[in-house]
Formats: C-alpha cells, sequence, structure tokens
C-alpha cells in the first residue's frame, strides 16, 4: 500500500510510519518541520526508500498544497491518508471555559479543523477510488457532542468540529472509507496525563482499519475507536 501519515515528528503519528513501514508499505511521513525530528529521520534511513520525509505544517494552506504535489510526484495515488496532526495547548490542561485562553481557542481550531480540512481538500485527489482506499482523520473522543465534561475546552471544541468535518467529507466523497477515530488515551506528549495504552497499540489498530480489517463496520458508522469500534456522537 501507499499511505500518507501527518503529525509524523512523534507519538501516534511516528508509531504509524514505523508500522506500515515495517509491513513493507511505502510511507509519506509528513513531520512538522518547526520540531525535532530525529527519531523519525532515523526510522527512515533504516527502510531503505520505503518513507518520504516531506515538511507540512498543517496551519499553512501553502505547506499542504506542497506536500500534495510531493505526494502526486511520488506516487500519483495513495491507497490511504491518515490525517493525525494536533495539537492540546498547555492552558487548556488547566483552564475551564471561563478561564480559557482565547488564543487557546484559536490555535486549537486552527490545528485540528482548519488543518484537516485542507489535508482533506489537497490529498483527496490522489487517494484511489476505491473500497479499499481509507482516509482516517484522527479525532477524539472529547469531540462527542454527549461528552459534557468540563475539561480541555478549546480542544474538545475543535475535536467535535473536526467529527462534524469528517461528517460532511463522508456527504461530498461517497466512493472511499472515511473515518473520524478515536485513537485511544495514549502515553504521549500530548497524552500524558490521562493515558490508557501506548501509542504503539493504537498505530496497530489502525494499522487494522487501513488494510481491511473491520469490513463488518455498518455503512453508517463512521466515527469509531482504534479498535473499530463505534464511538457516541
Amino acid at each position: 500500500m501507499k499511505v500518507v501519515v501527518t503529525g509524523a515528528n512523534r507519538g501516534l503519528g511516528y508509531e504509524l510510519v514505523k508500522k506500515f513501514a515495517s509491513e513493507g508499505h511505502h510511507v509519506v511521513a509528513c513531520y512538522f518541520p518547526k520540531a525535532p525530528k530525529d527519531e523519525l529521520d532515523e526510522l527512515a534511513a533504516g527502510y531503505n526508500g520505503l518513507v518520504t520525509l516531506v515538511p507540512m505544517d498543517v496551519t499553512s494552506e501553502k505547506d499542504v498544497m506542497l506536500a500534495a504535489e510531493t505526494v502526486r510526484n511520488v506516487f500519483s495515488q495513495v491507497d490511504a491518508v491518515i490525517s493525525n496532526a494536533g495539537v492540546l495547548c498547555d492552558g487548556d490542561r488547566t483552564n475551564d471555559l471561563l478561564q480559557m485562553d482565547l488564543e487557546d481557542l484559536r490555535v486549537s481550531m486552527d490545528v485540528n479543523l482548519v488543518g484537516p480540512a485542507m489535508v482533506i481538500r489537497y490529498f483527496t485527489p490522489f487517494v484511489k477510488r476505491s473500497n479499499d482506499s481509507v482516509f482516517i482523520t484522527v479525532t477524539s473522543e472529547a469531540g462527542s457532542i454527549r461528552n459534557t465534561g468540563s475539561g480541555f475546552p478549546a480542544y474538545s471544541i475543535s475535536k467535535a468540529a473536526a467529527n462534524k468535518l469528517v461528517a460532511v467529507f463522508r456527504s461530498t466523497v461517497p466512493d472511499i472509507r472515511i473515518f473520524a477515530v478515536h485513537p485511544g488515551r495514549m502515553n504521549t506528549v500530548m497524552g500524558r496525563t490521562t493515558a490508557q495504552i501506548e501509542a504503539w497499540e493504537s498505530a496497530e489498530g489502525l494499522y487494522g482499519i487501513v488494510t481491511g480489517g473491520h469490513r463488518d463496520i455498518p455503512q453508517d458508522i463512521w466515527f469509531i475507536d482504534y479498535k473499530g469500534q463505534p464511538m457516541e456522537l
């Protein structure tokens, strides 16, 4: 398979690149150019041409356009896109809605909503039109409207909006499998305070979804977790 992964510097993105490459798939690993990527460089070097590194800040339309052009030049078409880049602002860990720094909300919406929207816009033309092709946007259980907790307000609001983005995307492009996925509460820099699983476990689950697992998911179910189980909207 030919797969695109965004937010590949660390955490889930890194583990996804590692998993797909280790299974012999070709991966375009889109990384945030302002963050360290030493481990990703080492990973790419160890897989002898299976991993193509592409800089992409998902808040920059120019970056997303250029990355999409690279995909077209390298692969022509891809089988899967995993839009994984995201942010949880530090202030969001402690502030409630009334204390929230509005700049945290702006940043969260820019990265967690507008970024995935641009990835959808510019990468979808290169996804094969097939029932075997997959486009995953990593969202969160926090984006469920029924999740009425007051924690992580900017993050939760942006992920709820991202879930709606995926719903509209499904109505717009009917000929590929499209999911919003809660990746689990992972032991990463972002999820360290509520972790229940390791990032590699989530990557294993997403790998199964992309490569043909969970074919029994009903057509009207599109918000799922990394095990392919339905999530409450």
